[in-house]
């Protein structure tokens, strides 16, 4: 699981690594990719294709969702 380093925030990430760090955060749950799609209220695939960085765009409610979920 990535955690901040005391000069590190939010605004720090670059957008590219993003989908690196939704997949750590849900591995640190222990949670499948299953049981947080499902929670979602999207298909498995979906979230697989956003971990792997796959999809152009992503909307900002499905990114709180899932933070929050995390």
């Amino acid at each position: 699981m990535y955690k901040f380093g005391k000069d590190e925030s939010m605004k720090s990430l670059p957008a590219d690594n993003i989908h690196q760090r939704l997949c750590d955060l849900r591995n640190g749950t222990g949670k499948s990719q299953k049981e947080v799609a499902d929670e979602l209220n999207i298909q498995a695939s979906v979230l697989s294709r956003i971990e792997r960085g796959e999809t152009k765009s992503v909307s900002h409610d499905l990114i709180i969702k899932l933070t929050l979920i995390l």
